[in-house]
């Protein structure tokens, strides 16, 4: 090939590089993210089992490789106290209330019982819930302005989740209620009040510190699997068909239990007609907090939320026992929106298996269709 043909070819594939490279900038595609129209997902991959260790996480897609949105968090921590020991007022509705170091301490805390709860075959038992299990679902995380971590766990393995957590004191505790459990740190040297460190504080009337996890607890009869204690004064219930087998989903860069079929256990859950609550009880204080409801919508500029698309991928499973026919592959975006210039930002994109119906919900209004 003469000189000057190469140097021609040359500048072609520079140029194809280059638009390649911001290509995959503007839309945030990443190694795993980029598929063929024949890329397989598999199913059995995204089931929980009673043990799961790395290796096997392993397989699901790396989530610490994906962009995430800057972390938007209180400007001091909440449950900080004046000189005068009263506690300095929350922020105001749908701002974040956790600092950094208070949302640093939630996601070890949970992580840190989740591989607990794997390593002693207990992994199929567990799940998120509430709006720890809602801020999964519609942000990838923690819904922003949450002030708790929730989970719900079979109460048969009750008693031996209270032991295996007692292992960790002194420098965790563990509060037993009649039909709940909270988990949490030693609480902060009055010293360090000023200071915004991984530590829970006393930044209400009870006993326990704060940020904690709040554990709930589950059983089964007959017909449905029922939560034993209220929120909000109502108990809960739910098909076992809706629970079981759980799947993981995301919450951060790790994996989590969560319900087979998270968007009908959501709507059965929560009556919101489309809209962000706050509910107006304060986990920071365990009483009266800010309180409002906004269309989603509203907050999309601020906070991303999650859309989802169908895809033309297969799904596969080696498990007999698990019926497919409802489900399909489904590409699930972190969406900013109110971008100058582009109207809405993809932050990033995750493939997993979901149910056909979860292909027709509003990203904003969960209640709501397309």
């Amino acid at each position: 090939m003469r000189p000057k043909h190469l140097v021609v070819v040359f500048v072609i594939l520079a140029i194809f590089m280059l638009w390649i490279y911001f290509s995959e900038r503007s839309f945030l595609v990443y190694k795993f993210l980029v598929y063929t129209p024949n890329d397989a997902v598999y199913l059995d991959r995204f089931i929980v089992r009673p043990y799961w260790n790395e290796q096997q996480m392993s397989r699901l897609p790396d989530l610490t490789r994906v962009k995430w949105p800057t972390v938007l968090s209180a400007t001091y921590p909440a449950g900080q106290r004046y000189k005068n020991g009263t506690v300095k007022p929350l922020p105001e509705v749908f701002k974040p209330v956790m600092s950094l170091a208070q949302r640093n301490l939630c996601k070890r805390m949970l992580k840190m019982i989740a591989h607990m709860l794997f390593a002693n075959g207990f992994g199929n038992r567990f799940m998120l819930y509430g709006g720890t299990l809602l801020g999964s679902y519609r942000h990838h995380d923690f819904i922003p302005w949450d002030d708790d971590v929730d989970l719900v766990v079979d109460e048969t393995i009750r008693p031996k989740l209270q032991q295996l957590l007692k292992s960790f004191e002194p420098d965790y505790q563990l509060v037993k209620q009649s039909k709940r459990d909270k988990f949490f740190t030693k609480l902060l040297n009055v010293s360090n009040e000023e200071e915004d460190l991984e530590f829970s504080r006393q930044s209400s009337e009870y006993s326990w510190g704060w940020p904690y996890i709040d554990i709930g607890y589950y059983q089964i009869n007959d017909t449905h699997l029922c939560e034993i204690g209220e929120s909000y004064g109502k108990q809960y219930c739910w098909p076992p068909s809706v629970v079981f087998p759980l799947r993981f989903r995301p919450l951060g860069p790790n994996w989590y239990p969560t319900p087979f079929d998270t968007l009908t256990f959501i709507r059965m859950t929560y009556i919101m007609d489309g809209k962000c609550v706050v509910f107006g009880y304060s986990h920071v204080l365990e009483g009266a907090g800010p309180s409002g409801s906004v269309e989603c919508s509203q907050l999309g500029a601020d906070y991303a939320f999650v859309d989802r698309i169908g895809t033309s991928a297969k799904l596969y499973t080696w498990d007999e026992g698990i019926s497919t026919n409802e489900l399909v592959p489904i590409e699930e975006s972190l969406i900013i929106s109110g971008v100058p210039l582009q109207g809405k930002r993809v932050i990033h994109s995750v493939r997993l298996p979901g149910l056909k119906h979860e292909l027709l919900a509003d990203m904003y209004g969960l209640f709501q269709y397309k």
